[in-house]
């Protein structure tokens, strides 16, 4: 794999025209300023330098148009090699596979989030942020790079982290990292007197759910796991981002984490759920197990998750799904007629 070339990387202005593309409407609306733009391009800039990518770039703006306000949305997205999610190897009468749908978040990303979360590595983890030397590999390896992105971008979500109480990694039962499991996160909050556990699930799988008419799987086979139960002065939380808006209710999405919750050993560990959806106007949810006490861990938590911002609530997803020979209302024994009457 060769590296990107130093040439190769955009400039800091080219990347702050960028973001004024995607994010304009925000900057006029005083939701964001040029001076903060123009930070995180620089930062991008910097970052995409110690990186080498070696399949970055930024794709040609595309204009989307919201069927049902009639708001035109300007996407700056990137690809970063391949993630694994791809279209093209759909062949005809495919067995539905989340593998087969790619677009936003997928198999390329948008610009602005990456760069966002550019500025959470910069002053939130500025000790571990492309410093570390495994947590660069990753944000470097196209099959992780969106799933190590989401990881950060949920360290961002809280209230008064302290930044160089951060570790990555960090195995809770005990043992070396390399062979007992560990949660990717853990920081100390609230003067250093409250430390959270955090695991994150970037389940990109539940893009699938409505279009394939897959079911909404939130959960590994493994409740719980790599959590033990937390003592009187941490919070254990497993974050979870999802990409199944509109397939399920609401009402069903709260039973499906409940259940989780409370039927399962996980609901013996973990302290609480939080959950991102993307899409729709994404939401994001705390969930907490109902048969055991929580000794206030529940209000402590809901003072400390921000609420959702306006760049998260507005995030923009186009994906393309390949059409089964079902989705097309043709039958196997229809397709094998039509072949023997050829001549």
């Amino acid at each position: 794999m060769t590296k990107q070339r130093q040439q190769d990387i955009p400039s800091t202005s080219l990347i702050f025209q960028k973001l004024m593309e995607s994010h304009g409407p925000l900057v006029k609306q005083g939701l964001l300023t040029e001076n903060i733009l123009h930070q995180r391009a620089q930062w991008l800039h910097e970052d995409l330098g110690k990186l080498h990518l070696a399949q970055f770039q930024i794709l040609p703006t595309r204009e989307v148009t919201d069927p049902a306000s009639g708001l035109l949305f300007k996407m700056v997205e990137y690809v970063f090699g391949p993630s694994g999610h791809d279209l093209d190897q759909a062949a005809p009468g495919f067995k539905k596979n989340p593998h087969f749908i790619d677009g936003t978040g997928l198999d390329r990303e948008s610009l602005s989030r990456f760069a966002r979360i550019s500025e959470t590595g910069h002053t939130v983890i500025p000790h571990l942020w492309l410093g570390n030397k495994t947590l660069r590999e990753r944000v470097r390896t196209p099959t992780q790079h969106l799933d190590t992105l989401n990881e950060v971008w949920w360290l961002s979500r809280w209230h008064g982290v302290i930044p160089d109480s951060v570790e990555m990694e960090y195995p809770l039962l005990g043992g070396a990292k390399k062979r007992t499991p560990t949660v990717d996160w853990r920081f100390r909050v609230l003067d250093g007197v409250i430390t959270i556990n955090l695991e994150v699930k970037n389940r990109r799988g539940t893009a699938a759910s409505k279009p394939m008419k897959k079911g909404v799987y939130l959960f590994g086979d493994q409740p719980g796991k790599p959590f033990r139960p937390s003592t009187n002065d941490e919070i254990n939380v497993l974050a979870i981002t999802g990409y199944h808006a509109g397939a399920i209710s609401p009402r069903e999405e709260d039973q499906l984490v409940k259940s989780y919750l409370d039927e399962t050993p996980a609901g013996e560990v973990l302290d609480a759920v939080s959950l991102y959806v993307v899409g729709q106007g994404s939401r994001e949810r705390l969930f907490f197990p109902t048969n055991r006490p929580l000794h206030k861990k529940d209000l402590i938590l809901r003072s400390l998750l921000k609420t959702e911002n306006i760049e998260d609530h507005s995030r923009i997803l186009l994906h393309r799904v390949p059409m089964s020979w079902e989705d097309l209302g043709i039958k196997p024994v229809a397709l094998v007629d039509d072949f023997h009457a050829e001549p």
